[in-house]
């Protein structure tokens, strides 16, 4: 025992030292490249182990492999097609004594697979070489069975590179982990983040997948999942940004011994749907069948249909659609059938026998269907290729072998049914087709007012084709067609061929074929009927605005006949309303489309379809990155020609229209020539597709075109006149909107001459040339990926010219147009304008104008900024910047300008063309002007304001609410203002104006509101000085009210109150004034500009005027003033040559006297003469004439004066009687009176009338009514 014991330790050491050195003692390298062989054999690659291979037997035999590569494919210079990091293998030693080869682990780290498709259709790793074909001792593998326990994969990352068709589908941060416990049971786990896309509308998925589950091996070593639960979500990037999130939840068993799928439930959420499914299929592996049901609920349906890139529905309700199943290897059945969406509720029963030929049997049954609720995708706007290489057999003939082998059986009823604009009742359909033959057993409905009937026939083969169709409506007697009627109702159900009573056609289409697959003809015709009244038979209301003599009368005719191949329009005639368009085409293969059309048209009024023509409502935006696939023209060969000699669109009159198209090798050309807008048009356009790259290039020239007309054209309506020449050129390259905006180039030039513009007063300007230019081209460097958008050099010019010595001049722009992807907006960076001109009639020494600065816009945040603007106009520099933002009636203005020092009468006389003369010279010499604005919400706001107007100031803001009518609001200050400075010099003989009355803008007037509040330091016009001017101005629609008035005139407080109301039609003026304390005599030397004197004075009163013109005011001008005067005289003086001399001792012989008035001789400060006399009168209004009811004179030396009269200031006459008493004994009447220029005084001594015209009394009396006569109106 003890020897055997021995022994056996002996051999068990020997054991474990052979297992221990095996590993060493084995030839690793050796299997290694045995390895590598099998394994590039069986990938198709080459393999690396760069890592290499190292074996072990303790604790357990297993291998481990570390850096595996599997090389990309020659010309694929990216990563390797797959890499392994490291990877375990552990087996159990014992089990391989029963020939079971039991795997404790595998463990593999950093898996990663890069599979890559060029653009050649190539892979990175080549198709796997075909499996061994020597036989192998199957009963001896049999004996040998194969167990894994446990299966880790962690950091797995994959990805998918199809650059032929731009998709892609990558996995990282993968793990798989799999282990078997007890009783041949495991569970498994497994995980991965995933990204894929484009797909469909779907630009890119983001999102995670986790699976885990529970499952045991069976007898047969077969895999049983028991329960599992799988949950994806993931985020969709969907066009133009958006984004939609998705989620995915499943609970499924799965038995691979019996292939049997038991999906308890599936539910699915995202883009505003819900799904939701159960199933068991059996048979998985061999013939698969299933029975489950489905749910699908739309609860937001624009979302999907945003999704799939479908037209969203025109109704917003919820939608649902339900259903059991059935299929097998041979077919499906649909029992159960639910669809509600909107107001549509119906369903039924559809079952597919077989798929190929295909047999499909469908009872439908609705109570009411809105075909605007049915989730239908939109129009597709692509069409299949034509394929260049000729199919095995001819489109007709591959129609006829479908139709022969289809068994087709479809019933529909519908209660109510509606496909705008057109509603049916009691809808009944039943089409069948067998072996080759169609029939409809029945095709009726009910319309609003009449009847619709089908009768269709048809018979397809080889030998034979055979097809009459008849669709007719005709109208009904009101009693016939309500709902109630059984004998319409009846006849619905059956199909009467026979008609109702009182049943009148209204419009019928009849279809006929006759021939076989070599020879066939067709005909189809609809015989002249009223589209208006078939309108009304079937319930339609047509738009408004529709012109009553439209749609009286239509009718078609189509004549065909053709072979299996293809087929020709020998003569095709549609009429409506008398216009009639002929058509012919010939297409001799069906494969690929070589057409030749020719389509005339007489005359055509389109605007007498005006409102059906109106344009829809904007679909979505084009996703700008999706294939236009212009490829596909390429191998059509086509000739089009569309010719109209008379056509009428939108006011728009074309004449002689001639559209040609021609496609052939890979070109795609148009040409189109008409004339129209007065003048003509031509256009070219051409599409290539035999480059790399499609290109687009189009040209338009116009000649002799209409300036009124193309503005009208245009929507606007300004009056225009002249004749418009210009062309247009645009190109591109790519096959999608995006690589043709990258590549846009265009260059355009228009010109308008031969004519005139008239601008928005109404007076024509002739100009002899306005000519626009504008280039585009791509501006390098701002293309390729992660571009902000489509870049493009602008470079824009405008040239004007007036005949003779108009104005003349040009401005240019150029800069930086960004596009941004979505097209909805555009940039414009780093513009430059300038602007260069001159005006030859300009008088003035400086005859240019000129500006510059920086334009920058962006139409995403709605902003202009003009900036650095500086320039000079006529001698004049200016300044400044201004920055807009907003749109629409939103946009607001902000800005400065300024307007450097330059002298008025220069730019005066220039524009006048002669000297300006003022009555002071040195005025108009130097002004200056500068102020902030801002503009929005309607309202223009100037602060900050710097007038400066030789030695006038004026500071402060204004306010303009609105122009029309006005709305003001002010606060200004002013240093002094005297406007008798400017005006021009008045001869001594000079009259006043005699042009009549003037209109006064009484409309304008009646809307003005107005607040605010102005302060002069000094002010002066028609000879009345002032000084400490404050007024306060306030009202609102023509009522406006200025009050407080205050004011020092001649050295005496002035107060008024001021009303201003505008009633039927009349201005109303009321004046409410008081004046103290001041100087008459400075007041009438400041208005008569000569030597006056006189007292202290004191006025107050009221005057209101009324009237719509100046002389209607004056006419109906009343009111009552006081005035007192005391301690004064009057002095007035007579020009006497080169001089002014004062003349005393005419008047008053008295030599003391005289002495001490003549100290007045020369001055205008009466305070230094001797007060001798005091005055007072009421002077009163009355209907324009002003007079005094008394005068009384009080003199110390006993002159008293009592006198009355009036002056007419309408008429310019005057009519005064004046009693003067001398000493108090002497009593002498003077008369006064006639036309202000020719007053006439007559004194009356008692011996003799003395005229004194010619006198010195004359000029004394006649000067104050000249100073009336050059400040009335």
């Amino acid at each position: 025992m003890k020897r055997l014991a021995i022994i056996l330790g002996l051999a068990a050491l020997a054991v474990v030292l052979f297992l221990a050195a095996a590993p060493r003692l084995l030839n690793s390298d050796m299997f290694m490249r045995r390895l590598d062989s099998a394994l590039e054999s069986v990938l198709g690659a080459g393999v690396r182990i760069d890592g290499g291979l190292r074996l072990s037997l303790l604790p357990y035999p297993g291998i481990e492999i570390s850096n595996v590569v599997v090389e990309s494919a020659p010309g694929f210079d990216e990563e390797p097609a797959a890499r392994l990091a490291r990877m375990v293998v552990r087996v159990d030693l014992l089990p391989l004594l029963s020939r079971e080869v039991q795997v404790r682990e595998v463990r593999a780290e950093g898996v990663s697979v890069s599979l890559v498709r060029n653009e050649a259709g190539e892979w990175n790793v080549s198709r796997p070489s075909a499996p061994s074909e020597e036989t192998t001792d199957d009963g001896e593998a049999a004996r040998w069975s194969f167990v894994v326990e446990r299966l880790n994969l962690s950091g797995l990352r994959a990805q998918v590179d199809d650059r032929l068709t731009g998709r892609f589908a990558r996995l990282h941060n993968g793990s798989l982990v799999i282990g078997e416990g007890h009783d041949k049971h495991f569970t498994a786990t497994a995980s991965a983040d995933m990204e894929m896309g484009p797909s469909g509308r779907m630009k890119a998925l983001d999102g995670r997948l986790e699976w885990n589950g529970t499952g045991r091996r069976g007898p047969a070593r077969e895999i049983v999942i028991e329960e599992s639960a799988l949950s994806v979500a993931f985020e969709a990037l969907l066009p133009h940004g958006q984004r939609a999130d998705f989620t995915l939840a499943a609970s499924f068993s799965l038995d691979m011994a019996t292939g049997r799928l038991d999906l308890k439930s599936l539910t699915a959420e995202g883009a505003g749907a819900s799904l939701s499914a159960s199933a068991v299929v059996t048979d998985i592996l061999a013939s698969p069948a299933s029975t489950g049901t489905v749910a699908l609920d739309l609860f937001e349906p624009a979302a999907l249909y945003a999704l799939i890139g479908a037209e969203p529905p025109r109704s917003k309700d919820a939608a649902h659609l339900g259903f059991d199943f059935t299929t097998s290897a041979d077919g499906l059945s649909l029992a159960n059938l639910a669809l509600r969406s909107g107001a549509t509720e119906g369903g039924g029963e559809i079952t597919v026998s077989r798929f190929a030929p295909l047999g499909v049997t469908a009872r439908l049954s609705f109570t009411r269907l809105n075909v605007d609720d049915l989730p239908l995708p939109g129009p597709a706007d692509e069409f299949a290729a034509p394929s260049s290489s000729a199919p095995a057999e001819s489109v007709l003939r591959g129609l006829v072998r479908t139709a022969e082998g289809l068994d087709l059986d479809i019933t529909l009823d519908v209660t109510h049914l509606e496909a705008a604009p057109v509603i049916l009742r009691d809808l009944a359909v039943d089409i069948s087709a067998h072996d080759g033959v169609l029939s409809a057993k029945r095709f009726d409905a009910l319309l609003a007012n009449g009847r619709f009937r089908g009768d269709i026939r048809a018979k397809l083969n080889e030998e034979e084709i055979f097809a009459d169709l008849r669709l007719g409506a005709a109208s009904i007697p009101p009693q016939s067609a309500t709902n109630g009627n059984s004998s319409v109702n009846a006849a619905t159900r059956a199909n009467e061929t026979s008609a109702l009573p009182g049943e009148q056609p209204v419009a019928t289409l009849a279809v006929e074929a006759r021939g076989s697959l070599a020879a066939w003809t067709l005909t189809a015709a609809i015989p002249e009927f009223s589209p208006r009244r078939l309108a009304a038979v079937a319930g339609v209301t047509l738009p408004q605005g529709l012109p009553a003599s439209s749609l009286a009368s239509a009718s078609l005719h189509l004549d065909c006949a053709g072979d299996e191949h293809g087929f020709r329009v020998r003569e095709g005639r549609v009429v409506l309303d008398g216009s009639t368009a002929r058509l012919s085409a010939r297409i001799d293969d069906l494969r690929k489309i070589p057409a030749e059309i020719s389509l005339a048209v007489d005359r055509l009024d389109l605007d007498r379809y005006g409102p059906f023509l109106r344009a829809a409502p904007d679909a979505q935006a084009a996703d700008l990155d999706e294939p236009l696939a212009l490829a596909r023209f390429h191998d059509l060969a086509t000739q089009a020609e569309i010719k109209a000699e008379w056509l009428r669109y939108e006011g728009v009159v074309v004449r002689n229209l001639d559209l040609r198209l021609r496609a052939a090798n890979g070109a795609k050309r148009s040409e189109l020539n008409a004339l129209a807008l007065g003048g003509r048009i031509q256009a070219t356009s051409l599409l290539a597709t035999g480059g790399q790259r499609p290109r687009i290039e189009a040209t338009a020239t116009l000649t002799g075109l209409d300036a009124a007309l193309v503005l009208g054209a245009l929507g606007r309506r300004p009056p225009a006149k002249g004749r418009l020449d210009g062309n247009l050129t645009l190109s591109g390259e790519g096959d999608t909107r995006a690589e043709l905006l990258h590549t846009l180039r265009a260059a355009s030039e228009v010109r308008l001459s031969q004519g005139a513009l008239l601008p928005h007063d109404g007076e024509e300007r002739p100009i002899a040339l306005l000519a626009a230019t504008l280039d585009i081209s791509p501006e390098a460097g701002l293309h390729g990926e992660g571009a902000p958008g489509f870049a493009y050099g602008l470079k824009a010019k405008l040239t004007a010219r007036e005949p003779g010595e108009g104005p003349r001049g040009q401005t240019e722009l150029s800069g930086s147009l960004v596009i941004p992807q979505s097209l909805d907006d555009f940039r414009l960076l780093g513009g430059r304008f300038g602007l260069d001109g001159s005006w030859p009639a300009f008088k003035g020494p400086d005859k240019a104008f000129t500006a510059a600065g920086r334009l920058d816009y962006d139409s995403r945040k709605d902003s202009l900024s003009l900036s650095d603007i500086s320039g000079r106009a006529l001698g004049i520099p200016i300044s400044g910047f201004a920055n807009m933002t907003g749109q629409g009636t939103a946009v607001s203005w902000r800005g400065r300008l300024d307007v450097a020092p330059f002298t008025p009468r220069t730019v005066i006389e220039g524009l006048q063309g002669k000297p300006r003369p003022t009555r002071d010279p040195s005025v108009l010499a130097a002004a200056r002007l500068g102020f902030d604005f801002a503009h929005g919400q309607n309202t223009l706001v100037f602060t900050n304001l710097d007038l400066r107007l030789d030695q006038t100031t004026l500071a402060g803001s204004v306010t303009i609410k609105s122009l029309d009518p006005l709305n003001i609001a002010f606060d200004l200050t002013g240093s002094e203002l005297h406007v008798d400075r400017y005006r021009a010099p008045r001869a001594p003989d000079e009259q006043g104006d005699d042009s009549g009355p003037v209109e006064l803008p009484i409309e304008f007037l009646s809307g003005i509101s107005a607040q605010g509040r102005l302060a002069l330091d000094a002010f002066s016009i028609y000879g009345i000085p002032g000084r400490n001017i404050r007024l306060q101005l306030s009202g609102e629609d023509g009522d406006i009210l200025v009050k407080p008035f205050s004011a020092v005139v001649c050295e005496g407080p002035l107060e008024a109150v001021v009303r201003n109301r505008v009633s039927g039609g009349m201005m109303a003026l009321d004046i409410d004034f008081t004046g103290r304390n001041f100087n008459l005599g400075e007041l009438l030397v400041s208005m008569a500009d000569a030597p006056y004197a006189g007292g202290v004075t004191t006025l107050a009163g009221h005057v209101s005027f009324l009237g719509a013109t100046n002389d209607e005011l004056l006419e109906n001008m009343n009111g009552k003033v006081r005035m007192d005067s005391r301690n004064g005289w009057l002095l007035f003086t007579k020009p006497r040559g080169d001089k002014v001399e004062t003349s005393i001792t005419e008047l008053i012989p008295d030599p003391a006297t005289a002495k001490a008035l003549a100290q007045a001789r020369g001055t205008v400060r009466p305070e230094a003469a001797t007060a001798f006399a005091t005055a007072g009168a009421d002077i009163v209004v009355e209907d324009g004439v002003v007079g005094t009811v008394e005068v009384l004179l009080d003199q110390p030396w006993t002159y008293k004066a009592v006198g009355k009269g009036g002056t007419d200031l309408v008429r310019e006459e005057v009519d005064y009687r004046v009693t003067v008493t001398a000493l108090g004994v002497a009593t002498i009447p003077v008369a006064i009176r006639g036309p202000w220029e020719d007053v006439k005084v007559e004194v009356n001594t008692g011996a003799a009338i003395l005229d004194t015209a010619t006198g010195l009394i004359k000029d004394a009396v006649t000067l104050p009514f000249r100073i009336l006569d050059a400040i009335i109106p």
